[in-house]
């Protein structure tokens, strides 16, 4: 496991679970587990719950619709030695993982979305540095720069900010944040928003 010794963080689910299978000593990473932050959702008085699960917070979040393979599937890739459907199974699931993780780190939660529900559960996957969607509202505001923030599908990852889109950010009272498309005045829900960055300098 030598290709793990230039990281620092390592990001999955169940990761220190993932480790106790491998030579490594767990101690030596920052983890970074995406598994639900709880178990169930209690959903009425009666004690009626819904359970969570990773592919359930990652559709809710970043809108991925099958975001994780079918780990009967995968085994079948496997048993039959079709490689290149496991690599691009696997390539699909690494995608859906990274939008879900970048979303945790810019907005300090994650969503649950399933039928009436539409909550938030907070993540502490952070680390110290890390820009968050808050602390950019806040700059934008007060430095005058420009923000861009790509909402809708996940971002690519070879193509993050291809559709990215400039934003209008106003204070309101009792310190409501509002959100609107520079060109079009249509307001964006801060919920939808996958990616966010200051536009870089220079760019019209």
């Amino acid at each position: 496991m030598d290709d793990l010794a230039g990281y620092d963080v390592l990001v999955g689910l169940d990761v220190r679970g993932l480790l106790e299978d491998f030579p490594v000593d767990p101690a030596a990473f920052r983890l970074r587990d995406l598994s639900p932050p709880r178990k169930t959702w209690r959903l009425n008085r009666a004690g009626r719950t819904l359970r969570l699960t990773p592919a359930l917070l990652i559709t809710s979040s970043v809108g991925i619709s099958r975001p994780l393979a079918d780990p009967a599937v995968v085994s079948r890739y496997v048993t039959a030695g079709h490689t290149g459907r496991l690599r691009r199974r696997l390539e699909s699931d690494l995608r859906s993982l990274h939008a879900f993780y970048r979303y945790g780190l810019l907005h300090g939660m994650v969503r649950l979305r399933w039928g009436f529900l539409d909550e938030v559960l907070p993540v502490d996957w952070a680390e110290e540095g890390d820009p968050s969607l808050p602390s950019m509202l806040l700059m934008v505001t007060e430095s005058g720069a420009v923000l861009e923030v790509v909402t809708g599908h996940a971002p690519s990852l070879t193509d993050p900010w291809s559709r990215a889109r400039r934003v209008r950010v106003t204070r309101k009272g009792l310190g409501r944040t509002v959100v609107q498309d520079a060109r079009t005045g249509d307001r964006i829900s801060l919920a939808d928003v996958r990616a966010a960055r200051v536009a870089p300098e220079g760019e019209a």
